[in-house]
């Protein structure tokens, strides 16, 4: 028997698209339903089909080297199912890529050059489709605008002058000066013959014994006074010669009293903790290889600026070899690492590297911090972890193991989720002084000559 499936109107969605009834036709059901599921599958794929890239400027932030970015900065997902990020975007000043980091949709942080000139300049976010977008400089896809940095206006009338401020404390009173012995003074000349009182050239005992001891000799002679002799030095009761805010030392010498407190904490700390600081000092991807680092930490701990404890200090650095902090360092197990100021940084070597850091390692050997210290990174070549940085086959960069200052390689390329973007070998890993995730140690590839800002180039120094 041939069952016919006639276009019987049981709704609007059945006369549009042409299906029988299936309530009066089951052998129809299929043939009516096949239509309306091609309708959903178009309708449920509309979000994808619709979705597009968006690259939009909205406004710029200026705050001193560091240029903030809103707007909307999304790509949409490719074959792979890979999204957009510091992967497929890139920002450029006047064609220049700078180093920036994507924040999230709708804001990014991009670093200056530190020797821009005033102006208005071009700033654009585009598309990389492919990895000549960075150096052609070139926006096939993108979004820009026209920024004013450093106006040049004049300024307005200078103020007028504060009031005095107060007066400062009076200083500590200098050390007493030491005068030198004096010499005795002459002895007097003794009368001639003073014992022959008439002259005669003999001596007469009746007339010349003058102190009755029965003879005339020079016992008898009372010559003139002689002149008295210059104050001799002191004896060993003198004086306390150190003032009043200074103590007197077995060899003589005075100290005041602050320099006895921070010489006594200099030997109470390192019972606490072991000390960490960055280097004040900076220098090209060239350190002398790792024995070189090593010597540029001991040395700032052992400079006169330093109020860091005595020990022996090594460079968080790494080598191509696998050399690195987890197979050179004295790893704490009991004591806590902190600043020369006692912050704490870590409770112990484990917690050093299980990917975060309790504060940044922001103070330099004198304890003193950084003016700009989001522009300040750290030679390591290190992950967080101790190990020393590379991923799957890609070897460490770390500017052929801290002996090279080659300018020929200047891409700079972001960290993240312990991979290194970027595939050239003579680079450096480089941390920053204000992280405290495993950007501390792993945030940049740079330069080995630091091409980007002579203020790259720090060691983190760790006491042993």
């Amino acid at each position: 028997m041939t069952h016919t499936c006639e276009a019987v109107p049981w709704g609007l969605l059945s006369k549009i698209l042409g299906g029988g009834d299936p309530m009066k036709n089951p052998k129809c059901a299929l043939h009516g339903f096949m239509p309306i599921f091609v309708l959903m599958m178009i309708l449920s794929g509309s979000s994808w089909l619709m979705a597009k890239d968006e690259l939009i400027i909205s406004s710029v932030d200026i705050n001193g080297d560091t240029m903030t970015l809103f707007g909307e900065f999304k790509i949409k997902p490719g074959k792979s199912g890979k999204g957009g990020g510091e992967d497929g975007i890139v920002v450029t000043l006047n064609g220049g890529i700078l180093l920036f980091e994507l924040v999230d949709e709708n804001k990014i942080e991009a670093m200056l050059p530190f020797d821009l000139e005033p102006g208005t300049h071009r700033v654009a976010v585009c598309k990389e489709k492919d990895k000549e977008c960075p150096n052609l400089g070139k926006h096939q896809e993108g979004n820009q605008i026209d920024v004013t940095i450093g106006s040049s206006s004049t300024g307005g009338e200078p103020g007028e002058p504060g009031e005095q401020g107060i007066q400062g404390i009076q200083g500590i009173q200098g050390i007493q000066g030491v005068g030198l012995p004096g010499t005795n003074g002459t002895n007097g000349t003794n009368g001639i013959n003073c014992w022959d009182l008439n002259g005669d050239g003999e001596g007469t005992i009746a007339t010349e014994d003058v102190n009755g001891d029965g003879a005339v000799n020079v016992n008898d002679c009372t010559g003139p006074q002689g002149l008295i002799g210059e104050t001799g030095p002191p004896g060993s009761g003198a004086a306390n010669p150190c003032s009043g805010d200074e103590s007197l030392l077995a060899d003589g010498s005075c100290v005041d009293y602050q320099t006895l407190i921070d010489n006594l904490a200099a030997r109470i700390l390192p019972l606490t903790q072991k000390t960490v600081f960055v280097t004040r000092a900076t220098w090209t991807g060239n350190l002398g290889g790792i024995a070189g680092a090593h010597a540029k930490c001991q040395t700032a701990a052992d400079g006169p600026t330093s109020i860091v404890p005595a020990g022996t200090y090594l460079a968080w650095i790494s080598l191509r070899d696998g050399t690195s902090p987890s197979t050179t360092f004295t790893r704490s197990t009991t004591l806590p690492y902190g600043l020369p100021d006692g912050t704490r940084v870590a409770n112990n070597y484990a917690d050093l590297t299980d990917g975060t850091i309790i504060t940044p390692i922001n103070k330099d050997e004198a304890g003193i911090p950084f003016a700009n210290p989001n522009q300040n990174l750290v030679w390591t070549g290190t992950k967080a972890d101790g190990r020393r940085d590379g991923w799957n086959l890609h070897p460490a960069k770390t500017c052929l193991d801290w002996t090279s200052q080659d300018h020929n390689h200047q891409v700079a390329s972001f960290h993240s989720n312990n991979i290194a973007h970027g595939d050239n070998n003579d680079n450096g890993i480089t941390g920053s002084i204000i992280k405290t995730n495993l950007n501390w140690t792993q945030f940049l590839t740079i330069g080995c000559d630091q091409q980007f800002d002579p203020r790259f180039g720090h060691l983190y120094c760790f006491q042993q």
